[in-house]
């Protein structure tokens, strides 16, 4: 990373320059690579982390979703589109790692829960004027929520491939939770996505060991939440695994 301050001074007149200076800083050609997570809910609220380069020299840093125009992809198309105007946010330059930090707005029609989702060409500033032009897409999804487990019981010992199934969202990074709820251990486990409404997740043993003492509960419902980017979670879905693996033969 590169910068250069030089010295500014004015004149109204085109001869006659002030005495005193102010500092301009030239950076160099910030690029953006990513985002992590890439993909979050449309009411916002997503924590994003920027990788890229150049992005030191910086005095008004800003991520901006969308570009004013209208090249979003929509999931599907027949629903109503995102807004043609960006949605544009403060960001943070974090020096240890080079990246920048922002969390995501809420996208237009959000508050009246209309289906306003898809891709959309993200892109941050140094300046609050100049954007980064490489082709780096977040997607916004429906605000989601669990409608069904598929099976919704397992053994206790685990291993059971569970389907979650939800509506109306398209994620990037699937997770499940399990547990967690009226003193029951909380499992974390990293799901796949199967389709626009299938998450697949492997059922945790719970008659095993957990932060160093005894799963007592062995079998028994569990709450299940899912996210589809790592971070943010569902309200909980009470049906979960739990029946006790058979005698041995």
């Amino acid at each position: 990373e590169s910068t250069l301050a030089t010295s500014l001074r004015v004149a109204l007149n085109g001869r006659q320059f002030t005495a005193s200076t102010a500092e301009f800083v030239y950076y160099g050609a910030p690029a953006t690579m990513s985002t992590s997570p890439s993909c979050g809910p449309i009411d916002g609220d997503t924590p994003v982390r920027v990788a890229g380069a150049e992005f030191a020299g910086g005095g008004a840093y800003r991520c901006r979703f969308g570009d004013n125009a209208t090249n979003f992809t929509y999931f599907p198309e027949s629903l109503h589109p995102l807004p043609t105007t960006s949605l544009v946010v403060p960001a943070t330059y974090e020096p240890d790692d080079g990246t920048l930090r922002c969390i995501t707005p809420p996208s237009a029609g959000a508050a009246d829960n209309v289906a306003t989702y898809g891709e959309l060409p993200f892109a941050v500033s140094l300046n609050a004027q100049d954007y980064t032009t490489e082709d780096v897409r977040f997607q916004m999804y429906q605000p989601l929520a669990i409608t069904a487990l598929e099976p919704p019981s397992g053994p206790a010992r685990g291993g059971t491939r569970v389907e979650v199934r939800h509506a109306h969202a398209v994620g990037c990074d699937a997770r499940c939770r399990v547990g967690g709820v009226n003193g029951a251990s909380e499992y974390l486990v990293t799901g796949t996505l199967d389709s626009a409404t299938i998450a697949a997740c492997v059922s945790p043993p719970v008659n095993e060991t957990s932060g160093g003492a005894a799963d007592t509960e062995r079998a028994g419902a569990r709450a299940v939440r899912l996210s589809l980017n790592a971070q943010q979670y569902t309200p909980m879905y009470a049906e979960a695994v739990g029946a006790p693996p058979p005698p041995p033969s």
